[in-house]
């Protein structure tokens, strides 16, 4: 799973934890980075989440 943090305000802190254990790794990120990543038109009556899940079921890895 791929995740982009964006921190706000505050600082990456709370995520120190979960570096420290190996459970996420952090990567300096740019505007441009996140420009690049997909986007897909949703009908407002469906669920971003249920059509996520439903590609997933169809992958095979």
């Amino acid at each position: 799973m791929i995740a982009v943090l964006l921190s706000g305000a505050g600082t990456l802190g709370r995520y120190s934890s979960l570096v420290a254990r190996g459970v996420i790794r952090l990567k300096a990120t740019t505007t441009s980075d996140i420009d690049r990543l997909p986007r897909y038109d949703v009908p407002p009556d469906v669920s971003p989440l249920d059509l996520l899940l439903a590609d997933r079921e169809k992958d095979e890895r």
